[in-house]
This record gives C-alpha cells, sequence and structure tokens, in this order.
C-alpha cells in the first residue's frame, strides 16, 4: 500500500493512523541510506506470497539479513553451494551439481532433527518440526562468470543465473521428495490448509520454464509431491554468505566483485588468484580484464536484475546489496527502491560508499 500511494501520489495512514506524504518518507529513508547504510528495505507481503504454510501463521519478521521470512519461534538453517567448484573442462558439470545438491538437502534436514532435539525453546522446536525449512544458496557467481568469460549485468549472465538458480530449486525439491519417501513429509503437510495440496510449486514456478527445467517438469514434481509428500516446506534462499565464501576462497553468494586495486588483486579470493595465475601472456590478461566487474561498475539496475533472475527460482528471497559511490544522488536511491518493487523483488540493501566510518572492505 505504501509503494502504491507513492505511485499514486495519494497519503498513507502510518500504523499510529497518522497521514502522512509517502514521498516524503522515502525521501528520508533514502537519505538517511546515503548517510548510514541503513535501512535495508523488507516487503513482508512479498515474503507472505511465498508462504506455503500461512495457516501456520504470516511472516512476522525476517532473519539478520532478510533472506529468510519468519514467524514467532522460527530460525533458519543454511548452506551454500560453491557454483565455480562445478566448473570443469570449460563447461559446468551438472550430473556433479545435481549429487551434490541432493546431498546438500540431506545434510541440512539432519540438521533440523538436531536442533528439534536440542533447542532450549520449546516453540523454535515446535516451529521447526512444523515447517522443517530449509535455505539451500550459492556463492562463487562472480567467480563462475569470470571462468567461463561471461561478463556481469550481461544478457548471457542473465539467462544463465536463471538456468542454474531453476535447476537448484528443482533438484533441490526432488532432493526433499526422497528424503519424504524415506523420513516422512514436515509434520504439517497433512494439513489441507498447507498450499502444496493447491500445486504450489507449479504456480511458482510453472510459469517460468528454462532450458534445462520445463513446464512439464514442475507438473510432474507436483505430482510427486500429492503422491510422496516433500520433507521441507522450503528449500531454498540465498544469504550473503560474507564469512563462508571468504572460508572458501570464493567470492560471496551472487554478488560481483567488490573492489580490484590497480595491482589485479581482488580481496582475499582464492579461487579469482588461481585464475589469474594461470594467464600466461601480457595479451591474456588484457582480454580478462573486460570480465572483471566491481560493484561500482555496475548500475542499480544491472544489480537489481541479476537479483530479479535468482528471486525467480527462489522460495523465499536473496539478501543482495546495490553499491553506490559517495555522491550517489538520493533520487536514484529513491529510483532503486521503486524498481526492486517493480521487479517484484522481497528485500534490497543498498549501500554507500563510506557511509560508514568502518567498512569492510574499502574501494580502490
Amino acid at each position: 500500500e505504501f509503494m502504491d500511494a507513492i505511485k499514486s501520489e495519494s497519503k498513507f495512514m502510518l500504523t499510529n493512523k497518522e497521514i502522512i506524504d509517502p514521498n516524503i518518507l522515502l525521501d528520508e529513508i533514502a537519505s538517511m541510506i546515503k548517510m548510514t547504510g541503513d535501512p535495508g528495505i523488507i516487503w513482508l507481503e512479498k515474503l507472505n506470497k511465498r508462504n506455503p504454510l500461512k495457516f501456520l501463521g504470516q511472516y512476522e519478521t525476517v532473519s539478520p539479513c532478510g533472506e529468510v521470512g519468519m514467524i514467532k519461534g522460527e530460525t533458519c538453517q543454511f548452506g551454500y553451494l560453491n557454483l565455480a567448484a562445478f566448473f570443469d573442462d570449460n563447461q559446468i558439470d551438472f550430473s556433479e551439481l545435481k549429487e551434490v545438491i541432493s546431498l546438500a538437502i540431506r545434510i541440512l534436514d539432519n540438521g533440523i532433527e538436531f536442533n528439534i532435539r536440542t533447542f532450549e525453546d520449546p516453540l523454535m522446536s515446535e516451529v521447526a518440526f512444523n515447517k522443517r525449512k530449509i535455505g539451500l544458496g550459492v556463492c562463487g557467481w562472480a567467480d563462475l562468470l569470470l571462468l567461463m568469460r561471461i561478463k556481469y549485468g550481461s544478457d548471457a549472465s542473465l539467462t544463465l543465473a536463471e538456468e542454474i538458480m531453476s535447476f537448484i530449486a528443482y533438484h533441490s525439491k526432488l532432493a526433499s521428495i526422497e528424503l519424504a519417501k524415506e523420513r516422512g513429509p514436515f509434520k504439517s503437510f497433512k494439513s489441507y490448509e498447507n498450499q502444496y495440496h493447491y500445486n504450489f510449486l507449479e504456480v511458482m514456478y510453472g510459469s517460468k520454464p528454462t532450458d534445462l527445467v520445463s513446464a512439464d517438469d514442475w507438473k510432474d514434481i507436483n505430482k510427486l509431491v500429492q503422491k510422496h509428500g516433500i520433507r521441507n516446506s522450503v528449500t531454498t534462499s540465498l544469504p550473503p554468505t560474507g564469512r563462508s565464501s571468504l572460508i572458501l576462497g570464493t567470492s560471496p553468494q551472487i554478488e560481483p566483485y567488490f573492489s580490484i586495486n590497480p595491482g589485479f588483486e581482488i580481496n582475499q579470493n582464492l579461487a579469482l588468484e588461481k585464475t589469474l595465475m594461470s594467464l600466461k601472456s601480457a595479451e591474456d590478461t588484457e582480454s580478462i580484464k573486460e570480465f572483471l566487474v566491481t560493484a561500482l561498475d555496475l548500475t542499480g539496475q544491472d544489480h537489481l536484475e541479476m537479483a530479479s533472475r535468482f528471486q525467480k527460482f527462489t522460495d523465499q528471497a536473496i539478501s543482495k546489496t546495490v553499491n553506490f559511490s559517495k555522491d550517489v544522488p538520493i533520487q536514484v536511491i529513491k529510483e532503486t527502491i521503486l524498481l526492486a518493487d517493480e521487479l517484484d523483488l522481497p528485500v534490497i540493501s543498498i549501500y554507500v560508499d563510506g557511509s560508514r566510518e568502518k567498512q569492510p572492505q574499502k574501494l580502490n
């Protein structure tokens, strides 16, 4: 309603009944983002459209980075796929990716089982038992694009994003169905208020066929859910993977490289260092430069378009940051927020360089 009021240039009523001009509030939000890096923007109604178990409660809040909607007592269980690690012999090894997806879903479900038994709060155990919600995400996207010599933000990169995420979404569901055969579906699956009984997956993804996953594939998986159930009510979400990607030595989540110094060195990225070391001539080095895209080489729209392609096949949300230089106009920040809404992104963060005195990485 707030975004509709902005578009229609009408007044808006806050929860305390105060009537305001929403454009003035949006100006203040954009100004604070430029000054402090906060607030992040969350559309809970968009997340609740992705909630198959609304009868257990509408989402009231989100995980710390915004990638998962939560009801009271809810927790999150994450794991990540290093996409760059599946590039072999000049191609993506989808057969290996499928195997690892299946293994990852089993590991995450094991984690849920352990947590149910060990949570000190009975409500947390109850919610986890009812939903068995997990979030399989990704990292190494920028590294993969570089290995494939695809420019971040190009049409080819956007198409590949849809293909890979549709593959992950589909095979994560298949793996969860196999677990349901073995261990049983999540507890609240039996309720007829559960949206999985009303073609939830086909509604969510069936109208978005890719070369790797067709509309018929989603129809077939829907039938398997009706027959066997599904172990986990949610299987995919994309946390930022900041610390995890550092441990793995790869680029974080679906983010571009943050910064490259004149010495051609990328911050703490072991996978990229190997790629650069493999270059044998100055000519090779020059040829790769066009593919070394950093956060500030991209427009706000470039960042959001990439997020929207992954979001198409993500059960929950994506913790994606749009980066701007310190001289970005307030109007551009406002337009970025409006575009995120138009692209149906449930969550967006905007960071302006230098808006915080201490930031983890500095731009070169």
